[in-house]
């Protein structure tokens, strides 16, 4: 008998979208909910400094490749006021270990394909889960359950993954 579980993830950014990819790893099917677009969430720039323990995360599930060569590793974080001297956090000098300068909308662009791939390769496996692209859903439909107003939309990305038994 093959158990099948599945989660839903409230916020289609870096962090939901990680914890999508990590239970699909798990063999966890997950649909991820974002109340913006795609679009949307991959114009949001924002700041994208990583520490070593998420660098090596990244890395150890197979999304690193991307940051590798196109992040800036660096020994710390420089901060500065308008007429005073810089000053350096040196995370190296206290934890032996360097920081990832990535930026979050990357970190979003490779999450989004790492998601769509499974989903693509689960579609090929399993057709009631063809569907790879989000769809947007109206927000009445999931007011009932979040006791949110209605009247907006949300997306929902699907990832589903082959059960591992």
């Amino acid at each position: 008998m093959v158990n099948r579980t599945q989660v839903a993830i409230i916020g289609g950014g870096p962090a939901g979208l990680l914890l999508s990819h990590l239970l699909a790893l798990g063999g966890i099917d997950s649909a991820v909910l974002e109340r913006q677009s795609r679009a949307h969430v991959l114009r949001r720039i924002r700041a994208g400094v990583l520490e070593a323990g998420t660098v090596q995360l990244l890395r150890d599930v197979g999304l690193g490749g991307r940051m590798d060569r196109e992040g800036h590793v660096h020994d710390g974080v420089a901060i500065a006021w308008e007429g005073k001297p810089r000053f350096l956090i040196d995370t190296r000098k206290h934890t032996g270990k360097p920081m990832m300068a990535y930026g979050q909308t990357a970190i979003t662009e490779d999450l989004y394909a790492a998601r769509d791939a499974a989903a693509a390769a689960s579609s090929m496996k399993r057709k009631m889960f063809s569907r790879t692209t989000p769809r947007r859903i109206a927000r009445s439909s999931l007011s009932k359950r979040t006791g949110r107003a209605s009247g907006s939309s949300a997306t929902i990305s699907r990832a589903a993954t082959a059960s591992t038994g």
